[in-house]
């Protein structure tokens, strides 16, 4: 069975109003803080984890650990393009599917990055999840050089991913440019909450697509300075 992962309500709407789905018992308790995360069984199981890397990380390894019968994960959701300089930068409302995920945290890259399994008919980018969200051209600049897309939690469920030896996938759609001034970082959220349904369904159709995903290897343990 697949566990489809979502850092937000509005990413999964299309998903949960599935009449097939409905919520699976008790919440799933996050850590100690006493945060839950949200989880659903339908034909698929669905998390929601909140906003970050290590929420997404220990929801997703706690489901891992509960529910042996997951087979494959997919983290579906809204990223944001850092780097718009290409010849062709990708429009917003762009699938992408990931094909490395780097982590960032105070300016400074993690020694571990994940390779993750390969969905044959999106285009392939690379994504750094950040422990902050990109609000500024300064930090987005500095994150362009090693991957054109940035999220919240992609590389926290793609650790948990390889401590259980299954593959993982990640599509995306581009919801914003972080890299452009904005008057407000609110704003730029403002902007997303108000197109989340549209990309609901654009991550829903993805996943109607499902038998073109085309299986390798599990999401595999490298170093971002090897690329």
């Amino acid at each position: 069975m697949d566990l489809l992962v979502f850092a937000h309500f509005g990413e999964a709407q299309a998903f949960i109003n599935d009449i097939n789905t409905c919520p699976a018992g008790r919440p799933v308790l996050i850590g100690k803080s006493g945060k839950h995360a949200e989880l659903w069984k339908g034909r698929y199981y669905l998390l929601i984890t909140g906003e970050g890397i290590e929420y997404a990380m220990l929801a997703t390894v706690r489901v891992l650990s509960q529910y042996r019968e997951i087979s494959r994960i997919i983290n579906l959701g809204v990223c944001g393009q850092v780097d718009i300089t290409q010849i062709n930068p990708l429009a917003i409302g762009t699938a992408i599917a990931i094909r490395n995920v780097y982590r960032e945290s105070n300016l400074a890259f993690a020694a571990k990055s994940f390779t993750l399994n390969r969905y044959a008919d999106l285009p392939f980018l690379d994504l750094i999840s950040t422990e902050k969200r990109v609000n500024d051209s300064q930090h987005a600049q500095f994150l362009a050089p090693c991957a054109p897309l940035v999220d919240r939690e992609l590389w926290g469920v793609a650790f948990a991913c390889k401590d259980f030896s299954l593959p993982c996938y990640g599509i995306k759609i581009i919801s914003d440019f972080p890299s452009l001034e904005r008057p407000s970082a609110e704003k730029i959220c403002d902007t997303v909450k108000s197109m989340a349904i549209g990309y609901s369904l654009q991550l829903y159709q993805q996943y109607a697509n499902w038998p073109s995903l085309t299986a390798t290897s599990p999401a595999m343990a490298s170093s971002p300075l090897s690329k």
